[in-house]
């Protein structure tokens, strides 16, 4: 079952998203390029590697035995592969131009371009369906609600999270709003909706999890 699969990531994305919500005004500290706040920072990369994991799971279970998708559809891969049998296969396909990013022995799981060589590497049927969630320009939030998939901005800010460099800071200041001065800022900011940009990204994530499984 690919329930429990989402479920899992679901009450990780919900506990990160208690922890942002428990400081209005998280501490800062001086950086060179801008202030940040640990506190911030850490939720923003705790999610992203959430999601991250997120899609590793997803992979594998369906690499490893007959799943029952969230939708109820039944998906068979073409071998039974248990998780480290996986690995060493996509490992070895990870050549040049396969569209497979091998780190620390690991793929880079998030990369939308991966998805086919993943799946045709592990013998998935349901790639296509992880594909399309993940390359979706918008998210069904449930009640009619949709949102601008939120995969490229997580990421970018991300990896100024990651890097705080010059041009990383400069990168986010220029999707930012006028007024923005640091990461914290850009995450608390309520949106036209009225909700906060981070708790945003964050039911976007839930969606497009919840899509990747159907």
């Amino acid at each position: 079952m690919l329930v429990p699969v989402v479920s899992i990531f679901e009450d990780e994305i919900n506990q990160i998203r208690r922890v942002f919500a428990r400081e209005e005004t998280p501490g800062s500290v001086n950086c060179p390029v801008m202030r940040y706040s640990p506190l911030d920072d850490g939720c923003l990369v705790s999610a992203w590697d959430a999601w991250n994991r997120f899609l590793r799971r997803l992979y594998l279970t369906c690499a490893s035995n007959v799943v029952t998708s969230v939708s109820g559809a039944r998906y068979v891969p073409a071998v039974f592969l248990p998780e480290e049998e996986a690995l060493t296969i996509l490992r070895s396909a990870a050549v040049r131009g396969s569209g497979i990013v091998i780190v620390v022995r690991e793929p880079k799981w998030f990369l939308a371009r991966s998805v086919e060589p993943i799946s045709n590497c592990l013998g998935l049927v349901n790639g296509g369906q992880i594909r399309d969630a993940i390359t979706q320009n918008t998210v069904r939030l449930g009640e009619g609600f949709t949102m601008p998939n939120p995969l490229y901005e997580i990421q970018r800010t991300r990896n100024y999270v990651a890097h705080k460099s010059e041009s990383e800071g400069l990168s986010l200041l220029s999707v930012a709003s006028p007024q923005t001065l640091d990461l914290s800022m850009h995450m608390r900011e309520r949106t036209r909706g009225g909700s906060v940009r981070f708790d945003d990204w964050l039911d976007g994530l839930i969606g497009l999890a919840w899509d990747a499984a159907v």
